[in-house]
C-alpha cells in the first residue's frame, strides 16, 4: 500500500516522521506511512507473544522456542531495514530486502504454527525421492521466482515516491528472465502433481501440490494481465498478494510430511 500511493516518503525521517513531529498524520501519505510503522507495532506484540507461549508451552521444545526467537530477529530486520528504506530514498535494493525479509517472516510463522500442532522435524523420512527431488526443485525455483519478482518490482514504475531511485535494468528483460523462473516453477509442480498421484499415498502432500498449482497459476495470470496492461496499482496490489499466498503455499508443500509407497 505504501508504494503503491506514493506514501514510501510520507514521513521523510526514522525513527521519527519527520524534523518536526515524531508521529503525523496531516497528509495522506503520512496517515499511510504511520499506519505502516503502526502495523510493524502489532506485529511486534504478536511475536513477543510467541516467544512466550514457546518457552511456557509444555513439554518445552527447544525447536520451537528457536522458531519463536527466528520471528524476533526478523522483526529486528525488518525495522533496520526499514529505516534504511527510509533514510536511503527508497533504496530499491532495500526494498528488496524489505519484502524477502517479509516472507522469510511468512515462513518461520508458518512452520512454527505448523509444527506446535505436532508437526515432526524431519520431513520427509518416508518419501521417495521421485517426490522428494522435485519438492526440493519446486522451492528452489519458487525463491528464485520471487526474487527475480522484486527486480521486477524495483524496475517498475511504483517506487513509492515519484523522486525515488529505480534499478537500471529494461523492464521488458527483466520481466522476462522473472517469467522463465516462474514457467520453470510451474512445469516442476506440474510433474509433482504427476508424482505425488503415482507414489504419494497420503492425502496431505496430494492436496498441497493441488494448492501449489492453483496458486502458481493464480499468480503468473496476474502476472501476465499486468505487463501486457501497463502495471496498473490494481493488479500489483493482488500480485503481492498473490505472491504471498503462493509463499504460503510452497511452505506448506515442504512441511507437509509424505509416507510414499515403498
Amino acid at each position: 500500500m505504501v508504494r503503491l500511493t506514493g506514501s514510501g516518503l510520507g514521513c521523510a525521517d526514522w525513527p521519527r516522521c519527520n524534523d518536526t513531529k515524531f508521529v503525523d498524520v496531516s497528509t495522506g501519505h503520512t496517515l499511510i506511512e504511520q499506519a505502516n510503522r503502526l502495523f510493524t507495532g502489532v506485529v511486534s506484540f504478536s511475536v513477543i507473544a510467541a516467544v512466550l507461549l514457546a518457552h511456557v508451552r509444555k513439554p518445552k521444545r527447544k525447536d520451537l522456542v528457536l522458531l519463536a526467537w527466528g520471528l524476533v530477529l526478523g522483526v529486528i530486520a525488518q525495522i533496520i531495514i526499514g529505516g534504511i528504506v527510509v533514510l536511503t530514498g527508497l533504496n530499491p535494493y532495500a526494498n528488496m530486502g524489505h519484502f524477502l525479509v517479509s516472507l522469510c517472516l511468512v515462513g518461520n510463522a508458518f512452520v512454527l504454527f505448523r509444527r506446535s500442532g505436532g508437526m515432526p522435524k524431519t520431513y520427509f523420512r518416508h518419501a521417495r525421492r521421485e517426490i522428494v527431488v522435485p519438492i526440493r526443485l519446486v522451492g528452489l525455483f519458487s525463491i528464485l521466482a520471487l526474487i527475480t519478482g522484486t527486480v521486477v518490482t524495483a524496475t517498475g514504475p511504483h517506487a513509492g515516491d515519484e523522486k525515488a531511485i529505480r534499478l537500471g535494468f529494461a523492464l521488458a528483460s527483466v520481466a522476462r528472465v522473472h517469467s522463465i523462473t516462474v514457467i520453470i516453477t510451474i512445469g516442476l509442480v506440474v510433474y509433482l502433481a504427476f508424482a505425488t498421484k503415482r507414489y504419494a499415498s497420503d492425502s496431505s502432500t496430494i492436496d498441497a501440490v493441488q494448492a501449489l498449482l492453483l496458486a502458481s497459476v493464480f499468480q503468473g495470470a496476474i502476472g501476465y494481465g499486468q505487463y501486457f496492461t501497463g502495471v496498473p496499482v490494481a493488479l500489483v496490489a493482488f500480485h503481492i498478494v498473490g505472491a504471498t499466498t503462493f509463499w504460503f503455499a510452497v511452505c506448506n508443500l515442504v512441511v507437509t510430511p509424505s509416507t510414499a509407497i515403498d
